[in-house]
């Protein structure tokens, strides 16, 4: 998609058939949909409008929110879809369940490190471009901790594949938008092993963005 919107259709949102929905919540079955999305220096007012539309959801966002958002997705549910977009311009979401859902979005504060030398401060704002199909989460990973000259630590393995582009964005986006779509955290620090200075790049499971409510109890009749 480009930045000149014209509707729902613009957004270029397709929806790809999946496995019948079984006895989940309406909204949470729309969060999990998979979709295609493609967008190039589109306005976050356009973006969120059309996620909040889908999700039959009123918006509120925040003057806060800023940046043009340049994404490619294929292939990911809606909620990894709209974590990614939010991580790579710096922003978070929250969504209020009820009769009439409202779907916050607001800015964060940048990602808290420890307190770490100039270089790595620096290697985590130079800019980076990634261009990424069906390539391994892990093979990314990797390359990713390579350019960061880190040593990657990864918690739990994981079989995904990434297809992602991103143009000229501060290497602690390309991690925050690598991490969302694989739903993993990631922390970058330095640690000193044997009287020398090593970096540490940790990848962890994340919990869903979104919690998925409580089913009533049913009490049986007597």
């Amino acid at each position: 998609m480009k930045s000149s919107l014209k509707g729902l259709l613009a957004v270029a949102l397709t929806l790809i058939v999946s496995s019948p929905l079984r006895a989940e919540s309406e909204l949470t079955g729309k969060l999990r949909q998979r979709i295609e999305l493609d967008l190039a220096d589109a306005a976050p007012a356009d973006v969120f409008a059309t996620f909040a539309k889908m999700l039959g959801a009123e918006l509120e966002l925040s003057s806060a929110v800023s940046g043009r958002i340049s994404v490619r997705l294929q292939n990911v549910t809606a909620e990894t879809a709209l974590g990614a977009i939010c991580e790579s311009i710096g922003c978070r979401s929250e969504l209020e369940w009820g009769d009439k859902p409202l779907l916050r979005i607001l800015p964060i504060v940048a990602k808290t490190l420890e307190p770490q030398r100039e270089a790595l401060r620096q290697s985590l704002d130079s800019p980076m471009s990634i261009s990424l199909k069906d390539a391994t989460a892990m093979d990314v990973l990797v390359s990713l901790s390579r350019l960061l000259e880190a040593e990657l630590q990864v918690q739990a393995g994981t079989t995904q594949t990434v297809t992602l582009e991103l143009q000229g964005v501060p290497a602690r986006q390309a991690l925050d938008a690598v991490s969302a779509l694989i739903r993993m955290d990631w922390d970058l620090r330095e640690a000193t092993v044997d009287g020398k200075i090593k970096r540490i790049l940790r990848i962890s499971p994340r919990k869903p963005i979104f919690p998925v409510p409580a089913t009533p109890a049913v009490k049986e009749k007597r």
